[in-house]
């Protein structure tokens, strides 16, 4: 296979996926990102762009806070991206 046509099959820096539930129709959507054409993580939620989060205090014990709306929820550390809760603002964690 040549250098182009690989080129062409590489995942874009963003992109979306959905999950069904074949038992009771509710469905999940997620945005996906790469580096380098490497699927790195997903963050539970549609965003046109992941260039502009803002900012999740990390409370410690798993707890970050969004700094629009106050609001807090458990998010593992080692992802860097999630969806706030209650504003769906995407965040990005960063230690205080």
């Amino acid at each position: 296979m040549s250098e182009a046509v690989r080129q062409r099959l590489r995942l874009p820096p963003t992109f979306g996926i959905r999950g069904e539930c074949q038992s009771c129709a509710n469905h999940s959507d997620f945005t996906c990102y790469t580096e380098s054409g490497t699927w790195i993580d997903s963050v539970l939620g549609c965003f046109g762009r992941l260039d502009h989060p803002i900012d999740a205090r990390d409370l410690g014990a798993g707890l970050r806070q969004c700094t629009g709306c106050a609001a807090h929820w458990t998010w593992p550390v080692e992802r860097r991206l999630s969806e706030c809760p209650e504003c769906h603002a995407l965040t990005t964690l960063v230690s205080v």
